[in-house]
């Protein structure tokens, strides 16, 4: 079954944000991590624009990157992307993956979901599952 990344009636600001408290230079920061700044400037309102019937007016990739930005904007230490990656194109993908294994988020775990191999981020911990069974356990390279 496809993921969706859900995305809520509001802002693009809100769904980032999620009631927390607003700190800029932290928006300003997950918002570069996650490449949505050119989207956000095409937006008729920016940041400010209205996300209606679950983002339904958004690309596919720019829905999945609000969420990850929402992620990235918590105080969350482990953050599970389940194949949310494969929304995006593979220059986006790539920059993306780069950013979130950047020193900026360092001191945050996180679990990539993902049915394949070029979403796997270089030099990180990897199980591969198949049929139910481990098949690799160790250093990805």
């Amino acid at each position: 079954m496809p993921q969706e990344p859900v995305l809520f009636t509001g802002t693009i600001r809100d769904n980032i944000t999620f009631g927390r408290d607003y700190d800029e230079e932290r928006l300003n920061d997950v918002i570069s991590a996650c490449c949505l700044g050119k989207d956000i400037e095409r937006f008729p309102e920016g940041i400010d624009s209205k996300v209606t019937m679950q983002g339904s007016s958004y690309s596919g990739g720019q829905n999945a990157r609000i969420a990850l930005a929402r992620a990235l904007y918590s105080d969350s230490q482990i953050i599970l992307l389940d194949n949310c990656l494969s929304a995006l194109d593979p220059k986006v993908r790539s920059k993306v993956r780069q950013n979130l294994l950047s020193e900026r988020f360092r001191e945050r775990c996180f679990i990539f979901s993902t049915s394949s191999e070029d979403e796997v981020p270089v030099e990180c911990f990897l199980i591969q599952i198949c049929d139910q069974k481990v098949k690799y356990f160790g250093q990805y390279r």
